[in-house]
Order: C-alpha cells, then structure tokens, then sequence
C-alpha cells in the first residue's frame, strides 16, 4: 500500500513540474529565401557582365546578378523578341541570346552580346520558332542552332559569319515539344531529343556527324512535352527525364540511358 501511495505521488509531482514548465519551441525549419525576379517567359541564367555571377534573361529583357540572390533592375535586350536561349555563337567570349519575335516578322535572330550586360547587333536566323536549342552539332567550333514549333523542327548550320543555312528538316514528329541536345549514346557527338508530342515518345536523334542523324525512339504512356538528360542514378550515363501532359495535369517520367529503340536512318 505504501509503495503504490510513493508512486501515485511521484506521477502526480511530474505531471505538475511538466504543466508548470515554460513550452519550449522546436527549432524551426531551415529557413528558404524566395526571390522575385521582373522576367517574363522562360528565364534563362547566364554570366551577361562577365564578373562572375549568374544573371537572368527573360522576355526580352536582363536581369544582372548582385551575387547574393538578388538582381538589379531590368534592362532592354533591344531587340523586340522574346529569349528562347543563350550561347555564344561568333565565339568572342561573350554570351549571346536567341530571341523570336511576334507578328508580323516572326523573325528569329541571334542578338549579339557586348559582355557588359548591354546588347548590340543581330543576326537573322529564320523565322516561326517557339522555342530554340543550340550547340555544335558539326565539330567546326560554331554554335549551331535547332528551332521549332508545333509544325516541325529544322536545324541551322552557323556559318560563323552571322550567317546561319537550314540544313535538315527532323522528320517523324507530330506535335513536337521541347527538348534538349546531348550526346545519349557517348561517341563525343551531341544528340537532338525532341518531345514527340502525339506520338507519345521522345524522338532521339543520333548524330552521325556532317548534319546527318538517325532516328531512334523512346516510348512510354504519356505524350511528351519536353524532355532533359543527366545521369541521375550516378553510373555514368545520361538517363532521360520526360515531362508529360494529357488533361492539364503534369507527369514525370524517367528512363536509364541509354536503352534506345533504333528506327532508321535518313
């Protein structure tokens, strides 16, 4: 009787000492710092001054860097398009925009840029694209330029003299999204992968060098409507990630690299 008396008697001292001692709070989430940029559209990062923060294109305009998360005001890229991508393309160390315009031109061109944050002349590319890829598809240094739309997508050898020619056409699509470049298969050459819409696949073209390609698929359930590569599982080879809509809602799919469907050659 005395022991259980000492043990309601203990219990009853706890729950007082709990109920009188100051609530501590728990230590909070780590804190996330939000930004808010003046962009328009796709934002595309880029070192636009040269002093080694990342920037920001979008719209048509520029954002540059303070280096600690925050952005100066926006300024005009002087060209009357939206920026579809960035690179270098006449190989003066500086970066440049691929902007398209609206109606009534619809031109797309390569907007030059001076290294200070500032832009000055363009060079026309073509016209009618939604949205661009670049990179050196031809091993001659220049950066090369793929644009497309809801109709097709054309790829354009960079001449380097700020002139760029159509030279193929990719075939097999319906409705093709966006994609990406890069070498999926390894042999140092970059590959074009285009989401391939109402085909529900992404369309993969191998390079084989000199602007000829060849096709290979990669099926899966949805319809595809933009496609990156990285290697995502650590082992050394580019893996695919596909988003894919029908309906509004947006899915992600992941495919190994590289497990390629061969389908042909043009």
């Amino acid at each position: 009787m005395r022991r259980l008396v000492l043990f309601i008697l203990t219990i009853a001292i706890i729950v007082i000492g709990i109920r009188q001692s100051p609530l501590r709070a728990q230590s909070p989430d780590p804190m996330v710092l939000r930004r808010n940029v003046e962009l328009t559209g796709g934002v595309w990062p880029g070192d636009f001054n040269g002093d080694g923060v990342t920037d920001l294109a979008g719209g048509s305009r520029v954002q540059l860097g303070n280096g600690d998360g925050t952005f100066k005001a926006p300024t005009d890229i002087g060209y009357p398009g939206a920026v579809l991508g960035v690179g270098d393309f006449n190989r003066d160390g500086k970066l440049d925009v691929v902007a398209a315009q609206g109606r009534p031109s619809y031109e797309v061109a390569v907007v030059l840029g001076n290294g200070d944050g500032t832009f000055g002349s363009s060079w026309h590319v073509s016209t009618g694209a939604s949205y661009a890829l670049s990179a050196d598809l031809d091993g001659d240094g220049n950066r090369d330029v793929v644009l497309g739309n809801e109709d097709d997508v054309r790829v354009f050898q960079n001449l380097g003299t700020g002139s760029f020619v159509e030279v193929v056409s990719l075939p097999g699509l319906m409705f093709p999204k966006d994609g990406v470049i890069a070498d999926v298969n390894g042999d140092g050459k970059r590959d074009i992968l285009i989401g391939n819409h109402y085909w529900y696949k992404v369309s993969v073209f191998l390079n084989q060098g000199a602007f000829t390609f060849t096709a290979a698929d990669v099926t899966f359930g949805g319809q595809a409507n933009d496609v990156t590569a990285a290697d995502f599982n650590g082992d050394g080879k580019l893996d695919l990630a596909i988003a894919s809509a029908s309906g509004g809602d947006g899915d992600w799919w992941f495919r190994g690299g590289p497990r390629l469907r061969r389908a042909g050659q043009w």
